[in-house]
């Protein structure tokens, strides 16, 4: 190695870097976790189904067309497929969800005045292998339908090569690949608009066998992958409370989020029209999974509780640019106006810690099995004590925030502080060290004293769960740089401003997902059930 050599930087560890950006206390590490065992396979940027056999099928027939040497041609390959797959999607009027349409849009355009189409450019800039590269990989990956040698070469497995062959059957006779196309950068137009036909991404349901395999790979269950199970059961409950709500209101369902997770998965009740709610009970097969996204519910919960905390303290930092001690901030959250809202809140007065948590249905610091079976029955969306309706109010200051956070801490205590059987317990086994509302429970209990205070208790969660926590995020993704608060001889230091968020259930992808398998459909903003998505759902309850 030449002198000049040593002096360039080199890898000298593998580094996981980690995304989610704007996940200021770590929180976004166990709602990931929740549904990635729930939804295995599909995350947040997937949302059509065709994409996961088109890109086995590119994989299979480089394989079988132009076999790659090395990464490079077989990225040269994938990129003039990916392409036109996209352009002609574009043509076709498949844009929902579709990679890179903002750059194909262009090019299109160019492409209809020149009557040639250009394949040679990248759909999306970054990435080489589009939308496979950005998004789609690992999720085709982690269901087994590639592999990769040890070249990056991507190969397609038996599974994989099954739904291969269906997309090529439904292409085989466009002048794409009769006239193999597929081998130039250039393809003229007469022969791209004639491939559009069923070269696309809404093209499923004219490809009755490959919809057929998708189905089948979506809702297999049985398999020694617990994930393939949940995934399987996640997917028919979402049928199963569509189907509910169009029996229940005589109609469909918008099919948010609120609807298909929280309000019937966290406290069993159905949404109505004119805000009304019917009491509701999954099957006992969709039992389990749907106490799955009852924790994950819990864990929004507590992470846009916290996160309230968090924005109270910054609010409170942003009013001197020299920083606040921690005890000046503590007293001024639990002001008057915080009492305030506790008493708006809650209905009656909350003037100890110990007031708060008995109006949340709890009496002392080791509640039993019972009283949280019981406060999560009683306390529920017609009820004060209700999480969601809480935490959807709009403080419009520090101390009101502070009264948010604290009253939603109180309420997960009063439900959950002492689970650890059945999904709760896998849930915290499966968090390992990761920050859950377990984590913070042993502060709560503290409240029972009698000499505590509102100030007192708020301190030692301020510090370890916001600052200290916060601290540990940055510095574990060496992101210093970008942080939301320091500490500087005592003082609290706003860096940035930050809003409490719910992190991602992947409904909206599940329902895109749903709808491209013909299990669902969407007429007037509402969704039902198809007869299709009845002979589905049919098969998993019986």
């Amino acid at each position: 190695m030449s002198a000049t050599a040593t002096l360039l930087p080199r890898w000298t560890k593998r580094v996981s870097i980690e995304d989610g950006g704007r996940d200021p206390l770590g929180l976004s590490r166990v709602s990931a976790m929740i549904t990635d065992h729930l939804l295995h396979g599909i995350i947040t940027q997937t949302y059509r189904a065709r994409y996961y056999s088109f890109y086995c099928w590119i994989v299979w027939h480089i394989d079988e067309t132009e076999p790659a040497n090395s990464y490079r041609e077989f990225a040269d390959s994938f990129q003039r497929s990916d392409t036109f797959f996209t352009l002609s999607s574009l043509e076709a009027g498949a844009d929902s969800h579709l990679a890179g349409v903002r750059t194909a849009r262009e090019k299109l355009a160019v492409a209809r005045s020149k009557r040639e189409v250009n394949c040679g450019f990248r759909v999306l800039p970054s990435s080489g292998l589009g939308a496979f590269g950005q998004y789609y990989q690992g999720s085709i990956f982690g269901l087994g339908l590639i592999s990769v040698d040890e070249g990056g070469v991507c190969h397609v497995t038996e599974s994989g090569k099954q739904l291969a062959h269906a997309f090529h059957e439904s292409i085989a006779d466009t002048p794409y690949i009769r006239r193999k196309r597929y081998l130039e950068s250039t393809v003229p137009w007469n022969d791209f608009a004639k491939s559009c036909s069923s070269f696309h991404l809404d093209g499923l349901s004219g490809s009755h066998k490959e919809r057929e395999l998708l189905t089948e790979l979506f809702f297999r269950e049985g398999l020694a992958h617990t994930a393939s199970q949940l995934r399987a059961y996640s997917l028919s409950a979402f049928l199963q409370l569509i189907d509910a709500y169009a029996q229940s209101s005589g109609g469909g369902v918008e099919g948010n989020q609120w609807q298909l997770i929280y309000a019937p998965c966290y406290y069993d009740q159905l949404v109505l029209p004119k805000d009304r709610t019917k009491k509701f009970a999954f099957p006992d097969e969709l039992h389990i999974c749907a106490e799955h996204w009852k924790m994950f519910c819990a864990h929004q919960f507590f992470t846009v509780a916290l996160e309230h905390l968090l924005t109270a303290v910054l609010d409170l930092a942003s009013e001197n640019i020299s920083g606040i001690p921690l005890n000046e901030i503590c007293q001024s959250l639990t002001s008057r106006e915080f009492q305030q809202e506790l008493s708006v809140i809650h209905g009656a007065s909350c003037r100890t810690p110990k007031d708060l948590l008995k109006r949340a249905g709890v009496s002392s610091p080791s509640p039993d099995l019972e009283t949280h079976l019981r406060n999560q029955r009683d306390f529920r969306l017609d009820s004060g004590m209700c999480e969601w309706l809480v935490l959807d109010r709009e403080p419009k200051s520090a101390p009101r925030r502070t009264a948010v956070g604290l009253s939603i801490l109180a309420m997960l205590y009063a439900k959950w502080a002492a689970m650890n059987v059945g999904v709760p317990g896998i849930i915290r086994e499966k968090a390992g060290g990761e920050l859950t509302m377990w984590s913070i429970f042993p502060f709560v209990g503290d409240w029972f004293s009698d000499q505590a205070t509102w100030t007192a208790v708020l301190q030692p969660i301020i510090e370890e769960f916001v600052l200290n926590q916060h601290d540990r995020v940055m510095y574990g993704k060496g992101k210093l740089e970008s942080c939301w608060l320091h500490t500087v001889n005592g003082r609290v230091i706003k860096d940035q401003d930050y809003s409490p968020d719910y992190r991602s259930s992947r409904c909206e992808n599940s329902m895109s997902i749903l709808k491209d398998l013909g299990l669902i459909e969407r007429k007037a903003g509402k969704l039902s059930l198809t007869k299709r998505g009845m002979t589905v759902l049919g098969k998993v309850l019986a």
